[in-house]
């Protein structure tokens, strides 16, 4: 997953001509930050991102 990423960031920083990765590390946001969804105080993206019925599970999810 991380490979898939960081090998996009490259691709369109080739397209634009730009070095992505050092601005995305430095913390600059690329996209218009208009358009991005409000987030509350206590929003947590790897919370969010273990899915509804795992977040208050304790452990790694089984798979299968």
């Amino acid at each position: 997953m991380t490979g898939a990423a960081l090998s996009g960031i490259i691709c369109a920083g080739q397209i634009l001509g730009r070095r992505l990765l050092p601005e995305i590390h430095a913390g600059r946001v690329l996209a218009d930050p208009d358009l991005l969804p409000r987030r509350g105080d206590g929003w947590d993206a790897l919370t969010v991102s273990r899915g509804a019925t795992r977040r208050t599970g304790r452990g790694p999810a089984r798979i299968g």
